[in-house]
Order: structure tokens, then C-alpha cells, then sequence
């Protein structure tokens, strides 16, 4: 009797999953050996904003006479990294009591990220931290600062993306969604067909705010002084962290 052959479906995946790990250790390889420091950076699909702190970031290694090079990841793969000390720094992240590993903060604020709170139109607002008690919230998963925010009601919902957050709302499964922005008006030109064609609206537009500062690997402690004193010079806007609306 002849073997059944494997269908030709899964034969894709696992060749695309493999294809990719083959590509992630290729890069790392290639990465490290290019540069003296690798930093991860925790998004995979960056704006403006987030290519304007890489370029600057990496102009502050370059002053203290390092050439870093930006790894490019998804945020909970850039977290793992890090927890598991496999780069020399990440970019940036936002600071709050869930990251969990020893990586140094470098106390220069590079970028503000708001919380927006958005629901469905005819919703009361504003709303804030406190009255999400109570309220079923949806986040995107991997989002550390969203998850922190969200656990103030006590029941959180997650979604893979943006789309599915919006047809959450529609169909009354979440009360309210939190998405993540360093800048509004962006937010708003992108979103805003979207929230329409899903008679959505802006809740609050800043429901809490975040600091967010690079952070690097304790093997590399002695560059803290020194990296500081760099990242001061190279141009970085001085962020002001918000009061709740």
C-alpha cells in the first residue's frame, strides 16, 4: 500500500518556517560579524518616528566610537532576545513593571507613546484610567504598555492586529480598544477611514502615557556613562509625558 504523500499545504508552511528561521539566523550572523553591537529593534514595520530614534541612536554609538547595527524583529521576538541577552541592546521600549529582564535602562527619554482609547460612536466620553473598571477591553497582543494600561479593568481581550481590534469593537465583543501612538495626527490620517467605516470613534486620545528609553545589555555596563553623555548630543526631541486626560 502505498504512503500517503504529505499535503502539499503543511509541505509549504513547514518549508516557509524553516525558511524563515535559516533567514533570521543568517541575519543575526551577518549582523554580528558587520558591526560591534547589535540592537533589536521591536517592530518590524516602523514608522517616521521610529526610524528617526534609529538613526539617532545609532549616531550616539558612532560618537563613542561604535558601529551598531539594527536588528529588525516583532516585538515579543525582540523581547525574547533580550531576555535571553542574544543582543547587545533594543532600541527602545517602554518602561513598565511586566519586562521582566536585567537589560540597563539609559535614563534619556527618546519618544512619548500615547494610549488611545477608541469605541463605538454614541459612546459617552472622555473616559480615563479609572473608569475602564469594569469595562471589557481589546489590545493588541505582544504589547506590553496596552496590557498595562488594560489591566485597570480587569478583563482584556487581544488581537492579532488592528483590523480585528476594529471588528471587535463592531460586533460588541470589546467595550472599548487601546491602541498605541507617538504621533496622533499620524494615527488619525491612517485610522480614520477605518473607525468611520466601523462607526467608530475616539474615546480618548491620550489615556495614558509612556516614556520609552534604549536599553542595553549588562555585558556591556562600563558604556553607560558614556552612551548617556552621546545620546544627549545627537538631536533627540525632549519628550514631555502627558497628564491623563
Amino acid at each position: 500500500m502505498a504512503s500517503a504523500e504529505p499535503h502539499p499545504f503543511r509541505t509549504n508552511r513547514l518549508q516557509a518556517f524553516v525558511l524563515r528561521l535559516v533567514a533570521g539566523w543568517l541575519l543575526t550572523s551577518l549582523t554580528a560579524e558587520s558591526a560591534d553591537f547589535t540592537i533589536a529593534r521591536p517592530d518590524d514595520s516602523p514608522g517616521p518616528v521610529m526610524l528617526d530614534v534609529q538613526r539617532r541612536v545609532v549616531e550616539a554609538y558612532q560618537k563613542i566610537g561604535i558601529t551598531a547595527a539594527v536588528l529588525s524583529l516583532p516585538a515579543l521576538r525582540s523581547a525574547a532576545y533580550t531576555k535571553q541577552d542574544m543582543v547587545d541592546a533594543e532600541l527602545l521600549r517602554v518602561d513598565v513593571p511586566e519586562r521582566d529582564n536585567d537589560f540597563i535602562r539609559i535614563d534619556v527619554p527618546l519618544v512619548v507613546y500615547d494610549v488611545v482609547a477608541i469605541g463605538r460612536s454614541g459612546m459617552a466620553r472622555p473616559i480615563s484610567p479609572a473608569s475602564l473598571h469594569g469595562l471589557k477591553v481589546g489590545i493588541l497582543r505582544g504589547v506590553l504598555a496596552l496590557a498595562h494600561t488594560a489591566a485597570q479593568s480587569g478583563s482584556t481581550e487581544l488581537a492579532p492586529d488592528y483590523n480585528s481590534l476594529n471588528r471587535m469593537l463592531e460586533e460588541g465583543r470589546i467595550d472599548i480598544a487601546l491602541m498605541l501612538t507617538v504621533n496622533y495626527p499620524d494615527l488619525i490620517a491612517k485610522r480614520s477611514g477605518e473607525w468611520e467605516r466601523y462607526h467608530l470613534t475616539v474615546l480618548n486620545p491620550r489615556l495614558q502615557s509612556y516614556p520609552a528609553y534604549h536599553y542595553i545589555s549588562p555585558r556591556h555596563a562600563d558604556l553607560v556613562a558614556a552612551l548617556t553623555r552621546s545620546l544627549r548630543t545627537v538631536g533627540l526631541p525632549v519628550p514631555t509625558v502627558h497628564a491623563e486626560d
